[in-house]
């Protein structure tokens, strides 16, 4: 067994004992507003970690690369203003990654580039002002990707046209989609880029 300490919003520290062989820890809506993962690192059979719903304002993710069984990772409700990816290089069986509703105003999706089986991905009701897309392109399972309410007044949908599972893209309705591979050749007539755009948008699921 090892233990998992948190300080509580009531300003207790609690510690939350986890078996080393755990394939799950849900820790969500318990009123963490600071963990420490470190135990973690020997969690080696871990599938899914919930933090969601908390108070937690930082989280440090390097434990996690040794958690190379992960598929369900939820950090959503909190009010995280970064997150460090990088460890999803290690983490490749990431299916699913929630981030939604939280404080993010950058985040770097390149790590993403390592997950072969990602399928979800939420980042909406953040503070985001801008988004590579480009760590996107070529996951042909991602089937659901939410942006929306964010800041994000642009976005380059070129790399979502590989994404041919995607059967829901959550934009906000300010948001211009445009795609810039495309406008490459398609400077002087615009139309076929525009009609591009509206397929895309019948296609998937737009919520605002």
């Amino acid at each position: 067994m090892t233990d998992l300490t948190a300080r509580l919003v009531s300003g207790e520290k609690e510690q939350i004992e986890v078996s080393e062989d755990s394939e799950e820890v849900i820790l969500s809506e318990r009123g963490i507003i600071t963990i420490d993962l470190a135990p973690l690192e020997v969690c080696t059979s871990l599938k899914v970690l919930d933090l969601s719903k908390n108070f937690l304002m930082s989280v440090n993710t390097g434990p996690l690369v040794n958690c190379r069984e992960l598929q369900r990772i939820d950090f959503s409700s909190n009010k995280l203003g970064v997150v460090d990816l990088e460890f999803l290089n290690s983490c490749t069986k990431v299916e699913e990654l929630h981030l939604h509703a939280n404080k993010l105003k950058r985040i770097d999706l390149n790590p993403i580039r390592a997950l072969e089986q990602v399928r979800t991905l939420t980042l909406h009701a953040n503070q985001l002002i801008s988004l590579d897309m480009n760590p996107l392109e070529g996951k042909e399972l991602l089937e659901r990707l939410d942006v929306s309410d964010n800041r994000i007044l642009k976005m380059d949908v070129a790399p979502l046209f590989s994404c041919t599972s995607m059967t829901h893209l959550g934009i906000s309705p300010e948001m211009k989609l445009h795609s810039s591979i495309i406008r490459k050749t398609t400077q002087s007539n615009p139309e076929p880029l525009n009609e591009l755009i509206r397929e895309l948008r019948i296609k998937f699921t737009i919520n605002s």
